[in-house]
This record gives C-alpha cells, sequence and structure tokens, in this order.
C-alpha cells in the first residue's frame, strides 16, 4: 500500500510538472514571441505563393474570369493583411522590452506593423498597377473596378480621418467588446487610442500607401518604356499596349490628384499635418546616413 501511495504521489508530481511546463510555454514572452513570429512567416509565405500565383496565371484565363481573379485576390489581401498586422503589433510589443531594443540600431526601431502596410501596399499597387491594365478587357471593365478601388481609397484615407467615423467607430467596437459579440472582429479592430492618435495612424498609413501608389506607379512605366514591342504584342497583341498604357495612366495621374488635394485640404482645413507623422517616425529610426541607406533598402 505505500508503495502504491508512492508510485501515486509521484505520478501526480509528473502530472504537475507536464502542467507547469504546458503553462510556461503558453505563457513565458519569449516562447509566445516565438510562436507568433512563426506564425507570421508561415502566412507571410503564403503571401508571397499566391501572389506569385496571381501574376502568373494564364493571360486568357484572367481575362475570361477577371472580376473573379480580381475578388479573390482583394479577399485574401485584405484577410492577410489584417492577420500580419496584428502579429506584427503584438511582435512590436513584445520587442519593447527584449534585449534588441537596448541597442541603437535603425532594426531595432522599426516597427513591423508599418512595415507590414507597406509590404501589402506594394502587393496591392504593383497587382493593380500591372496586372489589372493588362487583363481588364475593356475600358468599362476597367473603370468599374477602379472606381470601387477608388471609392474604397477615398474611404480608408478621408471618411477614416474625420472625428464622425472615429466617434462611432469606437462606440461600435465598445459595444461589440462589452456584449462579447464577435470576438475576432473585437481582436482584430479593437482600439483605444485617442482622436489624435488615430489621426495620427490613419496619417502614417496613408503615407505609406501613397509611396507605394506612386512608386509602383513609377516602376511599372518604366517597365513599359523599356519593354519590347515584339515581346509585348506576342503575348498581349499591339492594341493593348495602348490600352494598357492608358489605363495606367488615369490610375496614377487620379491618385495623384487625390493623395494631393487631401493633403491640402486636410491642411488649410483641419489644421493638421498629414506628412508630419511619417516624418517624425523617419527621423526617429534615422539618426546617421547609415541608417537613411539601411532603412531605404529595406523598403524597397
Amino acid at each position: 500500500g505505500l508503495l502504491d501511495e508512492t508510485k501515486y504521489e509521484s505520478l501526480n508530481r509528473g502530472d504537475s510538472q507536464q502542467t507547469a511546463s504546458a503553462s510556461l510555454f503558453l505563457y513565458d514572452p519569449t516562447c509566445r514571441n516565438t510562436c507568433i513570429s512563426l506564425g507570421y512567416l508561415l502566412v507571410f509565405v503564403f503571401v508571397w505563393t499566391w501572389f506569385f500565383f496571381f501574376s502568373d496565371l494564364n493571360v486568357n484565363f484572367a481575362k475570361n474570369q477577371f472580376f473573379t481573379v480580381v475578388w479573390t485576390f482583394t479577399f485574401l489581401n485584405i484577410i492577410c493583411k489584417l492577420i500580419l498586422k496584428k502579429l506584427g503589433r503584438m511582435i512590436d510589443g513584445f520587442r519593447q522590452n527584449s534585449f534588441i531594443e537596448r541597442h541603437n540600431s535603425v532594426i531595432s526601431k522599426m516597427n513591423l506593423e508599418y512595415l507590414t502596410e507597406w509590404i501589402f501596399g506594394c502587393f496591392y499597387w504593383m497587382w493593380l498597377r500591372n496586372w489589372v491594365a493588362l487583363d481588364a478587357s475593356s475600358w468599362t471593365e476597367y473603370l468599374l473596378f477602379f472606381s470601387i478601388h477608388f471609392v474604397s481609397e477615398i474611404f480608408e484615407s478621408n471618411v477614416k480621418f474625420t472625428r464622425f467615423y472615429f466617434k462611432y467607430s469606437l462606440m461600435a467596437q465598445n459595444y461589440l467588446k462589452d456584449k462579447n459579440i464577435n470576438k475576432l472582429l473585437c481582436i482584430l479592430s479593437y482600439d483605444k487610442s485617442t482622436f489624435d492618435e488615430w489621426r495620427n495612424r490613419i496619417s502614417m498609413d496613408m503615407m505609406a500607401r501613397f509611396y507605394c501608389s506612386m512608386i509602383c506607379g513609377l516602376i511599372t512605366m518604366t517597365w513599359y518604356a523599356t519593354y519590347s514591342p515584339d515581346v509585348f504584342a506576342t503575348r498581349y497583341g499591339n492594341a493593348e499596349f495602348v490600352k494598357s498604357v492608358s489605363f495606367l495612366s488615369v490610375a496614377v495621374g487620379s491618385e495623384i490628384l487625390h493623395y494631393l488635394l487631401t493633403f491640402y485640404v486636410v491642411y488649410q482645413c483641419g489644421d493638421f499635418n498629414i506628412i508630419q507623422p511619417f516624418v517624425c517616425y523617419v527621423e526617429s529610426i534615422c539618426e546617421t546616413k547609415g541608417d537613411v541607406i539601411m532603412i531605404t533598402l529595406i523598403y524597397h
């Protein structure tokens, strides 16, 4: 009986040690950071995979299934962007008190969540500039999609910037949180920031989209200018080149006008400089010319 009791206590101790190990794995900051970082990497690899898949679609298939491909790409882009920005924000929180943050380097000061915004902006705009302009079969088809894109951009840049949106979105998030409704939405969207903090964040995202739009437009224009006409005609046809250049010109021109007007109107009417938060962020992480070169290489 004594041996059985000793054996029973030993088993209990073993179970307790296993439970403690499991708890340590779940709640230890280093372990959690490792798991979240691994999750970020896996989702990012998935994003790269489907991005190249969409970029290499058959031309005839892309033209015949234009809107199916467009909405599938857009849906995947939005979902993966929300997930990776959430994971990036959690990793940034862990890094604030970690060893690497105590080193005065540009990489240790970079914000992973903001870098994620930039990466997905480049994904989206390169796809919009290049693939959509090439595979839209008519002006009607292209303008329909571009109108939806432009309305969504106005919502992200202009509507979200208003006090009206901030007030009622915060009320909706508090209601969802208090009622425990749609916990996934609360995890992805709940924000405790003040209105000034909110405007700074919207300004940072707007500047990322602005630079992505302009740089991707410049890259695509350069590609069109240097592309061999014979090779282009073999794959797309002579008429497609003129049509695609026209699509690209409309997109780049309208977006430049939209962003510049937004910057000007907000500065004149709202007494707020949209560019300033981005400038302050760059100045905070770039103290030397070497830092400027490093951050430029990382982002481009």
